[in-house]
């Protein structure tokens, strides 16, 4: 991803390369050099919701519409893969499948996670 706008000393808005559709706000290192504007958006998958395509999402929050490709069961919890129309591939832990909305595959869903849980990680190469 690339560095759209720097909102503030420890905020970035950041988009996916070659488009501008999807922008998601990100925390930045400390450490991170301002001049670098390439890298990764880097959230833990257990940060993730998944919600109804629809569902309000406060304002705090990224959101993204994204497609169920597959479920994994992994022990204590479940492993969902999903892909966004702008190839965005992500990867959620849930504890319960048994949920609205379900995680089967081809169902549309909408995957929110607070700004705040967004890093911003620079590229090795910058």
């Amino acid at each position: 991803c690339s560095i759209s706008e720097q909102t503030s000393a420890t905020t970035v808005k950041v988009a996916l390369e070659d488009t501008m559709h999807s922008l998601f706000e990100a925390r930045v290192q400390p450490s991170a050099k301002s001049d670098i504007k390439r890298g990764f958006l880097c959230v833990r998958p257990s940060s993730f919701a998944v919600n109804p395509i629809g569902s309000q999402v406060p304002p705090s929050h990224n959101a993204v519409k994204a497609r169920v490709v597959h479920c994994t069961y992994k022990g204590a919890e479940y492993e969902v893969e999903l892909l966004t129309a702008d190839s965005l591939r992500l990867k959620v832990s849930r504890r319960d499948v048994q949920t609205t909305p379900p995680l089967v595959p081809n169902f549309d869903v909408l995957v929110s996670w607070p700004a705040t849980e967004g890093v911003f990680v620079p590229s090795s190469g910058e």
